[in-house]
């Protein structure tokens, strides 16, 4: 799972179990930890540079996956919220 290391989520457990309890708090606790663990890496410029908007870099490529992850454990986490409520 992409951010493992992040602050203040390690499991993607604890975050499903804040999701059942609160979609919108979970997400804004878990972007808030990406967030400050990205300002606390020391020459970090990916705000700056965008390189993932530009066509054939490898960043491009990491980007979307990311993202492409980070949509498959929404709609998993979401599932499980569903399946908690039946």
């Amino acid at each position: 799972m992409p951010f493992i290391n992040a602050p203040l989520i390690k499991t993607m457990e604890n975050l499903s179990a804040l999701l059942v309890q609160n979609p919108e708090d979970s997400f804004r606790l878990r972007a808030d930890g990406i967030k400050k663990w990205l300002r606390e890496i020391d020459g970090c410029t990916c705000q700056e540079e965008q390189l993932h908007t530009t066509e054939g870099t490898s960043e491009r490529i990491y980007w979307h996956y990311g993202y492409m992850v980070a949509l498959c454990d929404v709609l998993r986490l979401l599932e499980d919220k569903k399946a908690a409520q039946n």
